[in-house]
């Protein structure tokens, strides 16, 4: 994902991210423009509705399955 913005000062930014950074960065976009994470659950891939099943689970799993330990 490629972003581009304004920080406060004016000054012009952009950042090129991908994978779960990328994820995270359209999420925020997302809230700037209204739309809610589970407006966007059911155009999600099979892989992306197994993680959904980590909502509920202790988080030491979750952290496990990000690799995260």
């Amino acid at each position: 994902m490629r972003a581009r913005w304004l920080d406060p000062n004016g000054e012009r930014h952009q950042a090129v991210r991908s994978g779960w950074r990328a994820r995270i960065l359209q999420h925020e976009v997302d809230h700037l423009n209204g739309i809610l994470y589970v407006d966007r659950v059911f155009t999600r891939s099979a892989h992306d509705h197994q993680l959904l099943g980590l909502v509920s689970r202790p988080l030491a799993e979750v952290r496990a399955a990000f690799g995260l330990g």
